[in-house]
Order: C-alpha cells, then sequence, then structure tokens
C-alpha cells in the first residue's frame, strides 16, 4: 500500500465521525499528531490485514469500501461487515494489542483508510490537547455502540428459522429508519450469506 499525509483528510468526514463528535474541526487537525495518524491506499482486490494480523490502530475508511472477511477452517468465507467512508473499524483489537486479528480485511473497492493510534487516544499527550478528554469519552460511546449492535445481533440469530433471522434484521432496519422504505448495504446474495449484515469489528 501507498503512504502518506495531506490532502487525503476529508474534513467533512472527519467532523461526521463518531470519533471526532463535538470537537472542532481545528482542534480535529490539530490532534492528529498527537495520535500518530497515517493514511494508507490499497488498491482494488488487495487486503489490507489478514487473520492473525495484530493492530494498533483503528481505522477510519475516507475512501472506497472495506470488507470484514471471516474464514473458517474449511476455507469458507463469510462478510461479517463492509465498512465504507465515515465507517471504522478495529478499534476493539486495538484496544486489546495481545489479540490477534480472527478476520481478514479486503480492500472491495480501491480504498483510503485513515489510521489513529488507539493507546494514544486512551493517554493524555504531552502537549495535553483540550479536547484529549472528548476524545477519549468518543472511543468509549463508538464501544458502547458496538455492543448494542452485538445485541441487535444476538437477537437476529436467536430466531429459529432463517425466514425469521431476515425479518428481525428487516424490522430492526424499518425501525431505525423510521419507515417501511429503506436501503440496506446489500444484494440478496451477501444479505443470506452475512451472519449479520450491522455487525461490528
Amino acid at each position: 500500500p501507498s503512504r502518506g499525509l495531506g490532502d487525503v483528510y476529508k474534513r467533512q468526514l472527519l467532523q461526521a465521525s463518531p470519533v471526532f463528535y463535538d470537537i472542532a474541526p481545528e482542534e480535529i487537525h490539530a490532534m492528529l499528531d498527537c495520535l500518530s495518524a497515517k493514511t494508507l491506499s490499497y488498491p482494488k482486490g488487495s487486503f489490507l490485514f489478514h487473520y492473525g494480523d495484530h493492530l494498533d490502530s483503528l481505522g477510519l475508511v475516507l475512501e472506497g469500501c472495506v470488507d470484514v472477511m471471516k474464514e473458517d477452517f474449511w476455507g469458507n468465507t463469510n462478510l461479517m461487515t463492509r465498512c465504507r467512508p465515515g465507517d471504522i473499524f478495529g478499534e476493539s483489537y486495538a484496544i486489546r494489542t495481545n489479540c490477534a486479528l480472527e478476520v481478514s480485511l479486503y480492500a472491495e473497492q480501491n480504498s483510503t483508510v485513515l489510521y489513529l493510534n488507539v493507546s494514544k487516544m486512551m493517554t493524555l499527550c504531552s502537549r495535553a490537547c483540550e479536547f484529549h478528554n472528548q476524545l477519549t469519552r468518543n472511543l468509549l460511546s463508538v464501544l458502547a455502540e458496538r455492543n448494542f449492535q452485538l445485541g441487535q445481533k444476538l437477537e437476529h440469530m436467536t430466531k429459529r428459522t432463517t425466514r425469521e433471522k431476515l425479518l428481525s434484521y428487516l424490522s430492526s432496519e424499518a425501525r431505525r429508519s423510521g419507515s417501511s422504505s429503506f436501503d440496506i448495504p446489500f444484494n440478496s446474495c451477501l444479505l443470506y450469506t452475512s451472519p449479520s449484515p450491522r455487525d461490528g469489528l
């Protein structure tokens, strides 16, 4: 993958990210150095990380699309989740630094990812950035949201039949959107093979 910082930072995308919630734009960019921020670009069809790799940073998708794939002992692959611009991944593994990845990350399109060092997010830097505490609270909120999504997954998976599982998922999406008409990020094939369409990493 190629490396580089600069214009790849998407100001509006960063502002909209839950990681930087309630942090002023000028503060976001000032904090990037404190968080050892770096960007990597990946061509379509390449792997960002493989099963067994270790992460020390969470990833924020800036461009493209990143798939989180799980492969079983027999080589069968399931799509766990699909990360689009603005989505984050890897925060749980980055916090548990001794925990190797149990999934692989794959560039479904030409993709650019911003990486932020999680240990530096959890520790006040020498510059004592004014909004560092807010950043830590935001990370905890992200983890809480992941936990909520896991609860939803368990609710869907406890249904007895595939039809009931699908209807449970569609019902939750309708409630979330407040409408009986809504978009889901999967075609019929991917929806059938994915264990949880909104599962987190």
